[in-house]
C-alpha cells in the first residue's frame, strides 16, 4: 500500500526487499553502480572542502592587503589574520 511506503523504515526495508530479489550478476552491477556512488560523494565533499579553504585563503589575502594599504603593522596583521610573515611579505610584494 502506498501509505506504509511513506513511512521510512518500510521504505528502506522494501529497498532492501528489492536488493535480495536480485539476481548475483544484477546484484554486481548494483553494488558496482553504489560503490561507484560513494565514491563521486567522497570526491564531491573533497571538492567542497579544497574550495571553500581556498575561499577563506583568498579572503585572508584580500584583508591582509587591506591591513597593509592602511599602514597596519605586520605583527598586528600576524595576530589577526593567523598568517606567517613569510606569508604576509609574499602577499605585500605582489
Amino acid at each position: 500500500p502506498k501509505e506504509l511506503e511513506e513511512e521510512i523504515t518500510i521504505k528502506k526495508a522494501i529497498e532492501k526487499l528489492d536488493i535480495m530479489s536480485l539476481n548475483k550478476e544484477e546484484r554486481e552491477i548494483y553494488e558496482n553502480d553504489l560503490k561507484r556512488l560513494r565514491i563521486y560523494s567522497a570526491d564531491i565533499k573533497t571538492a567542497e572542502k579544497k574550495g571553500i579553504e581556498k575561499g577563506i585563503e583568498k579572503g585572508k589575502i584580500e584583508i591582509v592587503k587591506n591591513m597593509l594599504q592602511i599602514g597596519m603593522e605586520i605583527e598586528k596583521i600576524k595576530i589577526l589574520t593567523e598568517l606567517s610573515e613569510e606569508k604576509i611579505l609574499e602577499i605585500m610584494n605582489k
